[in-house]
């Protein structure tokens, strides 16, 4: 018997990777609070009287986190893609373009 016993040290575990937050903040957390506002948006929509003020509130709410999900997606790929800082405007634009233009495509907009 060993003077630390017969129990097998187990390492502990590590936390969250810095990587890992920031994917938090930067993604998961503005989705969720467009989701938030959208619900909001779809409480005073003029159009609640007529789908319903749960659909109606339901379907802003998910329509506000695709496009906030999408964007914030696009906005970190582009981040990585040019290796350049978090906060760099054209990062933003490329964003924007490149996940309006999807969601259009989606839409059969474009």
């Amino acid at each position: 018997m060993t003077a630390s016993g017969d129990k097998s040290q187990e390492p502990a575990a590590a936390p969250a990777s810095p990587s890992s937050r920031d994917w938090m903040d930067r993604i998961l957390y503005p989705t969720i609070l467009a989701g938030i506002i959208g619900s909001g948006v779809g409480l005073v929509s003029k159009h609640r009287k007529v789908h319903g003020l749960g659909t109606i509130s339901a379907a802003y709410a998910t329509n506000f986190a695709i496009v906030a999900g999408c964007y914030c997606g696009v906005r970190e790929f582009v981040q990585v893609s040019r290796r350049s800082e978090p906060d760099d405007l054209l990062n933003s634009t490329i964003a924007g373009l490149g996940s309006g233009a999807l969601l259009g495509r989606l839409q059969d907009i474009l």
